[in-house]
């Protein structure tokens, strides 16, 4: 993976969707070698995500939304939108909860395929 990023470097302007995908698998879990990173990914991100939903929120119902229980049911990418139905939100909060869903998926599915590299034989 070194010799793949450094010939990435070297054609700045050239492959630009091979780097950006080259840094998430970097970031996610290091090419597939470490699934701590992949699980703080998935956290990291879930709970970001989850505080920058806060923005959407009504301010009348904002601390009943800030829960546990809320944290994680938020955590899961195939949660029902009634979650969401109990609280006045904006209807960008719609798009906003799908990027989520991207993202918490994604660290999910690095996860497992970091894990995955301890039982190949």
């Amino acid at each position: 993976m070194k010799a793949y990023t450094e010939e990435l470097n070297f054609t700045p302007f050239k492959n630009i969707s091979h780097r950006v995908i080259n840094i998430f698998n970097w970031f996610s879990n290091k090419y597939g070698t470490r699934w701590d990173w992949g699980l703080a990914f998935t956290i990291g991100s879930g709970l970001v995500f989850f505080l920058l939903a806060n923005l959407f929120v009504d301010d009348t119902v904002k601390t009943n939304f800030f829960t546990l229980g809320n944290i994680v049911r938020f955590m899961n990418p195939t949660h029902n939108y009634d979650l969401i139905e109990n609280y006045e939100v904006s209807d960008d909060f719609y798009l906003f909860d799908s990027i989520r869903r991207i993202f918490i998926g994604y660290g999910y599915y690095q996860t497992i395929s970091a894990f995955r590299g301890y039982t190949k034989k």
